[in-house]
């Protein structure tokens, strides 16, 4: 049995009718009006209700809410026909800060009846019911504080939003709250249903109102001086807007009248001179935006989105383009429009192309009709600055641009230049660092042109574009990860570096095992791999390997000159039986071309070799032959274990033995003098001997390789430099002072300490009764010891 959602009267002739009918006729009205109200609609403002302030003192603002209409989740309307003023009684109890401001519907009865005509009844009766409004103020958190809940399916459901929910537990919910099927309360008048304004700023101190906006920081956000941005400046006044309710429209299609839907801002700025009429006009449609196709006149466009959009979720064009007009939204050709011609514009757009020739789907971004290049699409960055949010700054920065005529520039930074070649690349600077951390350290640009990656997402090589200021490092360098490598750069001119950015040659190889490898096929009917040297496309030498034999040949002039067989080298000979094989020469003269072997300048020092003589020389001079110059032994007269001079690695001279066990071995005697007359003195150990004489005074008379201390009366101190590797000894003596005794103590392997003391003659001094006495006079000393 179908529910009866509503009762509309209907009455008959003659029939009498009461106030109830009467009253049915009224409810069956707000029922449906109602019903319209919230089916159509969501709940909230549908115009006006706005609050504003006006100043009252220099701090101290009152609030009104200006004149406007909104419907309630019940489908009441409430009407404030006057600017009506909030009461600061109502805020009595609240604290300071930003209170909420709720408008509800409210209604008085009217019109009360007479004494005589009054019904049998405990209430006073009315005529009418004045439908009005109520202002509320402070945090509703709660839903029982913001409405009174509704009916459904004879169920009383605290929060609407559930409407859908208590019927079907696998609905959703219904966020906008309005219900047009709810069992509506329209006898009810206490039923409440809060419709948010907005908020004010209470000072509870000062029992007033404050501005939301403060005065002084808007001013000096006006003339530039402020530190605040617009957004904490007009940071209360946004959170207001933010809490307002506004009615939506509930609709599944929007038929266009005449071919037309517009999505605009209601209001506009006024006319400073109350030219409404041309304020209005600039938002009418206007004859260029109309067309005359398919045989009737239309809008150019079903829908204008006039203001910015926002898109949550995808976006879909359904065998449609992406056109980008400029803003008068001119077309592609030209037009006569109101009598005026109006050129066309550059087409940019977007669109998809299936069936392409590959018989596939072609996503084209077409720019311009022509190709002459001066049409692009670019991607890049922008940059926003300054602090009006509404109208920033910004500054683009293109990387990818691709030209109308197909040429593309990655990195081309220059927008005013034309690309020249199907792909154009602008490295991007990094730095690189040289000797880091060295006092040697140095670092400059390089422009990376190209990374590689594997499918790891890790950049295995890199194409980096080097062109150093002041300095030769300019030229194209392709290396793995690490920006001071190399593997191969192609510099200026032609020179190629393997393994270094600074190529001194057409072909020049770096590396810790540098190595050039001519591999040949070991299938190839060629038996030689070959490195060839010539002038003018003709060969006159080269380095060849002949696989049959596995010999290296370096081959110059129709002959062999160098062959090496394996260990063995040739020179003059195509078949070397030793390490190194010279062939061919004469014996050693003092001549430039002499020898076999010539090593040095024949203009300066220089060794030259024969089969049995070994000559030194100088500019054709004889020269002084230097053997072993830089170490290793070295030997004369070696045969067999006989050997007669010995110099070992370590320098010591061996006569007589190979084993020398000083710098100067000899086993035998040692003579020496101008006749060989003198013989050498020997001992067991080896000994050094410091001799010398010192002054009563401490200075040192004779000798050297000592220094001399004065001490207290009659005491020296001798120090040896170097001094020796154990105690020396030493022996002391007076120097002419007969009566003088001096002891010695050898207190370390470089000092010893002499003490002088004299023997007391009474006949000289009766008066003394010491026998002996300290007494600084002059001595000598010798000193031996261990080297």
């Amino acid at each position: 049995m179908a529910s009866i959602a509503a009762e509309r009267p209907s009455f008959f002739a003659l029939q009498y009718l009461s106030a109830v009918d009467l009253n049915a006729i009224v409810d069956y009205l707000r029922t449906t009006a109602a019903r319209q109200n919230l089916g159509q609609h969501s709940w909230g403002i549908a115009v006006g209700l706005d609050l504003v302030s006006q100043p009252v003192t220099d701090t101290t603002v009152e609030y009104y809410v200006q004149p406007g209409v909104a419907v309630d989740g019940y489908g009441r309307i409430i009407v404030v026909s006057n600017p009506t003023r909030i009461e600061a009684g109502q805020f009595v109890g609240v604290g300071s800060g930003n209170v909420d401001v709720w408008i509800r519907y409210d209604e008085t009865d009217l019109s009360a009846t007479r004494p005589g005509f009054n019904a049998c009844s405990a209430q006073d009766s009315y005529a009418r019911a004045g439908e009005s409004f109520a202002i509320e103020v402070g945090g509703k958190t709660s839903i029982l504080d913001r409405q009174s809940g509704i009916t459904v399916n004879d169920q009383l459901l605290v929060d609407a939003r559930e409407a859908l929910i208590s019927v079907d537990p696998d609905a959703q919910l219904l966020c906008d709250g309005a219900v047009p099927h709810q069992q509506l309360p329209v006898d009810d008048a206490t039923a409440r249903w809060l419709v948010p304004l907005g908020h004010v700023h209470w000072s509870a101190a000062d029992n007033a109102f404050l501005p939301l906006v403060d005065p002084a920081a808007q001013q000096a956000l006006d003339s530039g001086a402020g530190t605040q941005t617009p957004d904490q400046v007009y940071e209360a006044l946004m959170a207001s807007r933010a809490k307002r309710r506004l009615l939506g429209v509930v609709a599944e299609s929007l038929f266009a009248a005449q071919g037309l839907i517009r999505l605009r801002e209601r209001t506009d700025e006024p006319d400073p001179a109350g030219n409404n009429d041309a304020v209005c006009r600039a938002r009418q449609v206007k004859t260029s935006d109309l067309h005359y196709c398919d045989g009737r006149l239309k809008p150019k466009e079903l829908v204008w989105l006039e203001g910015n959009v926002r898109v949550t979720g995808d976006a879909r064009l359904l065998d449609g383009r992406l056109e980008f007009r400029d803003a008068a939204g001119r077309d592609y050709l030209e037009r006569t429009v109101d009598g005026a011609l109006v050129s066309p514009i550059v087409p940019a757009l977007m669109q998809r192309a299936d069936n392409n020739p590959r018989h596939g789907t072609d996503l084209q971004v077409l720019l311009g009709g022509s190709e002459d290049g001066r049409n692009r699409f670019t991607i890049g960055s922008i940059t926003f600055s300054g602090s009006d949010i509404c109208n920033p700054g910004s500054v683009v920065q293109n990387a990818v641009v691709i030209q109308d005529n197909g040429l593309v520039g990655i990195g081309t930074t220059n927008p005013d230049s034309l690309l020249e070649a199907p792909l154009t690349m602008r490295g991007r600077a990094e730095t690189v660092v040289e000797n880091e951390g060295t006092e040697d350290e140095t670092s400059y640009d390089i422009y990376r042109l190209a990374s590689f990656e594997a499918d790891s997402g890790v950049t295995q090589w890199q194409l980096d574009l080097w062109d150093v200021e002041g300095t030769e490092r300019k030229g194209l360098n392709l290396t793995e990860t690490g920006l001071a490598q190399s593997r191969l750069f192609l510099a200026p001119g032609g020179d190629v570096g393997i393994g270094t950015v600074d190529p001194a040659e057409q072909l020049h190889v770096v590396g810790d095992a540098p190595a050039v490898f001519i591999d040949i096929n070991s299938l190839s009917g060629t038996p030689r791999s070959r490195l060839e040297f010539g002038s003018d496309g003709v060969e006159r030498a080269n380095v060849h390997w002949h696989k049959n034999n596995d010999r290296l040949v370096l081959h110059h002039d129709g002959e062999d000159s160098l062959v090496i067989n394996g260990d063995l080298v040739g020179l003059g000979t195509g078949d070397p039986l030793t390490t190194l094989h010279l062939f061919s020469g004469n014996d050693v003269t003092l001549a430039d071309n002499a020898g076999y072997l010539l090593i040095g300048d024949v203009n300066a020092d220089n060794l030259v070799v024969d089969v049995n003589e070994i000559q030194a020389r100088n500019n054709g001079a004889t020269q002084g032959l230097h053997v072993q110059a830089h170490g290793g032994e070295f030997s004369i007269h070696h045969w067999d274990t006989s050997r007669r001079f010995t110099v070992a690695d370590d320098g010591d001279v061996g006569i007589g033995t190979s084993a020398p066990l000083a710098k100067l071995d000899v086993r035998g005697d040692v003579r020496f003098g101008n006749t060989a007359e003198l013989r050498a003195v020997g001992g067991a150990q080896g000994l050094r001997t410091v001799a010398g004489r010192v002054a009563a005074n401490g200075n040192e008379e004779v000798g050297t390789g000592y220094s001399v201390s004065k001490g207290p009366l009659g005491q020296y101190t001798i120090t040896f430099s170097p001094g020796f590797t154990a105690h020396p000894i030493v022996v002391a003596n007076a120097h002419g002072n007969p009566d003088n005794i001096l002891s010695v103590t050898v207190t370390s392997n470089s000092t010893a300490l002499i003490q002088v003391t004299d023997i007391r003659d009474r006949n000289e001094d009766p008066g003394s009764t010491a026998a002996t006495q300290a007494e600084d006079r002059a001595f000598n000393f010798i000193a031996m010891g261990a080297r």
